[in-house]
């Protein structure tokens, strides 16, 4: 609760159908691969690249395998279809307000917000130092870590992002140097 969870990995590589595998079982609180859920979790999954219909049959063939995990999690669980928008001060107020209204804290708060991908939604300019590092710290504060204040500041937050292309050996030298955006 109240973290931040970057996921990184290659274009094409899986990223949004593991998460989505992942949040269909959270929100019908089922165990998956390593990831046990005491309870179901309430998730708003903002889908920044994947076209609605594509995005309906990818959670259509998972529903379809377990329809008991469909039915026990299909209230717990939005999924946005293409969100066309960045985080802006107006975008901003349009995701707050899709997330309060989907899930109204008298029904108990939200417990996770994924953004997939991260480079879909990301705005630059928020600080005059022109700064890479700065101006990602400024993007944080003043527009995910709002989403939490306006939403549920103990949400947990989930990152979707791409990698650069580099060698099996930088990655295993350096990690973060895949992500990218990383220094």
């Amino acid at each position: 609760p109240g973290g931040i969870w970057l996921v990184a990995g290659p274009p094409k590589i899986g990223k949004s159908d593991l998460l989505m595998n992942l949040f269909t079982h959270a929100a019908a609180g089922i165990d998956f691969l390593w990831f046990r859920f005491l309870r179901t979790l309430r998730i708003f999954y903002i889908q920044a690249e994947i076209e609605k219909p594509y995005l309906y049959e990818r959670y259509s063939n998972i529903a379809n395998q377990n329809k008991e995990l469909f039915e026990k999690g299909k209230n717990n669980l939005v999924i946005t279809a293409k969100f066309n928008f960045q985080f802006d001060e107006e975008g901003l107020k349009s995701i707050v307000d899709a997330i309060n209204s989907a899930f109204p804290n008298e029904n108990g708060p939200i417990d996770i917000i994924a953004i997939d991908p991260f480079r879909n939604v990301y705005t630059s300019g928020l600080t005059q130092k022109g700064d890479l590092n700065e101006e990602l710290i400024a993007f944080f504060h003043k527009r995910l870590e709002v989403i939490l204040t306006k939403t549920y500041p103990q949400a947990g937050m989930i990152i979707i992002h791409h990698t650069n292309k580099i060698t099996a050996r930088m990655l295993e030298e350096d990690p973060f140097s895949a992500v990218s955006g990383g220094c």
